[in-house]
């Protein structure tokens, strides 16, 4: 999905995305989370979690068509943008994606717990 600036990913909590998670990792900073599994997706800058486990590789599916039918010209660039919209404002009713914090407030957010940390030592 390079094309599309589109990553999918599992994380090993469901709380938080592989791309949360190596932000605390890079900075030390553990967290409590859940040990559920979860299902997200990078779009452009924005992450999204998939509510159910069976939509990534549905989603998967779906973007890697729109992708396919836009190379050989039967989409436009716009037609998929819509569609990538649709997805993530939850307009298209087969998917339902749950957006994540932004990674840069996250990160300032950790950077403020290890700055503290760190004071403490």
């Amino acid at each position: 999905m390079e094309k599309l600036g589109i990553e999918f990913k599992l994380s090993n909590t469901g709380m938080y995305s592989p791309w949360h998670l190596d932000i605390a990792h890079k900075y030390n900073v553990g967290l409590m989370c859940t040990c559920d599994m979860g299902n997200f997706v990078k779009i452009g800058d924005d992450i999204y979690k998939l509510c159910y486990p069976r939509d990534m590789y549905k989603l998967y599916e779906y973007v890697t068509m729109l992708e396919e039918m836009n190379d050989k010209g039967e989409a436009s660039d716009e037609e998929v943008l819509k569609e990538i919209d649709d997805i993530v404002n939850n307009r298209n009713k087969d998917f339902y994606l749950e957006k994540c914090q932004p990674l840069e407030e996250f990160e300032k957010k950790i950077i403020e717990l290890s700055n503290k940390r760190n004071k403490k030592d």
